[in-house]
């Protein structure tokens, strides 16, 4: 989801999200890390919203395009159960102003079957950034209650699994987000992920487990929300740290059925798919942003036997547009499977029914 409305009337009620922490940057044994003062100018202040906003899209659409996980972005009008009806899960990254209307629509959607993913102040405000009343809407995401935000810090704070989760081992270290709040769970909310208490300076070592879930898991009807209280997105779209997209990608695959096409290639070969029902076939667009370590790239890397896996049955032929190349393919149950020899810039491949 793609929040016009939180982009343009979101300001954080928690004051601490405003000191100025730095940029992180370590230089001679020397971390960067701002005054500490807080930010009272209003203007600042919004700006500073816009920019986790930023990088909490960013976030979320790098972390499901390089793990070729199928997705569309929707709109404020786009939350209503009509149209919510025809997806599986649904992603709010800090959708912080929500109407009353869309959250109800949102939880109609996850009791009909449909499973959410949420983070940080998602509809904690109404459309026009108005703090929400709405205590039934933080019970939904298995909230207790909200004690404050986590001091936020740029590195030495982690989350640690209680159980293996995610293809996460017990007691792994996961980097923390900076934007972390903390919660307490309603009871029978599954929990997880931890936080670890917070270091009081850089350098020094880890304190133990806090009493803080860093995530939270519910069945509402028929369908699941994961709800996570750290801004997940937003830390991936900053500083790009592999373990937080990886977290949030196996969730969302955690929260599906079984995915319509798998690739087998590197995370820089990005994949569509579309299905041409007219003419009985379905196109699929591989591109390849494998490069030389620069920006601009000077020059593209070719990726060769690209494996893929197509939920299909009945397939009469599979070949590359650009030569009418055909490609042999196996039939697995209800699945298909075929190799692209290589890959250079871009390549079209057509399965026809």
């Amino acid at each position: 989801h793609f929040s016009r409305q939180t982009s343009t009337y979101y300001l954080s009620k928690f004051d601490s999200l405003y000191k100025d922490i730095g940029t992180g940057k370590e230089e001679g044994l020397v971390l960067e890390q701002g005054t500490g003062k807080l930010t009272v100018d209003w203007k600042k202040r919004k700006l500073a919203n816009e920019s986790l906003l930023h990088h909490g899209y960013i976030g979320s659409y790098l972390s499901l395009v390089r793990n070729h996980t199928l997705f569309d972005i929707i709109l404020d009008n786009d939350l209503t159960l009509e149209k919510l009806k025809g997806y599986e899960v649904l992603i709010l990254p800090n959708s912080a102003c929500l109407s009353e209307n869309q959250r109800k629509a949102i939880k109609e959607f996850v009791r009909g079957g449909g499973r959410l993913l949420a983070s940080f102040e998602s509809g904690f405000y109404d459309e026009k950034g108005n703090l929400s009343e709405d205590k039934e809407w933080k019970e939904f995401l298995g909230i207790e209650e909200i004690e404050g935000l986590f001091p936020p810090m740029v590195g030495e704070n982690y989350i640690v699994p209680q159980e293996e989760f995610a293809g996460f081992s017990k007691s792994q270290l996961i980097e923390r987000p900076i934007q972390a709040l903390k919660v307490k769970a309603k009871g029978g909310v599954k929990t997880p992920l931890f936080y670890l208490k917070p270091v009081p300076k850089i350098y020094m070592p880890i304190e133990e487990i806090s009493s803080s879930p860093a995530l939270l898991i519910s069945q509402y009807g028929k369908g699941q929300i994961v709800y996570s209280p750290s801004f997940l997105e937003s830390f991936y779209g900053e500083y790009r740290i592999e373990s937080t997209s990886q977290l949030l990608t196996r969730i969302v695959k955690m929260l599906s059925s079984e995915e319509i096409i798998k690739i087998e290639a590197p995370s820089t070969v990005e994949i569509e798919i579309y299905e041409q029902k007219d003419s009985s076939r379905y196109i699929i667009h591989l591109i390849n942003a494998t490069g030389d370590m620069q920006r601009p790239i000077k020059e593209i890397i070719p990726v060769r036997n690209i494996k893929i896996s197509l939920q299909a049955e009945s397939i009469k032929k599979v070949y590359c547009l650009r030569n009418r190349e055909v490609l042999t393919f196996t039939n697995k149950g209800e699945r298909i499977e075929f190799l692209i020899p290589e890959l250079k810039l871009y390549e079209v491949i057509v399965v026809e029914k």
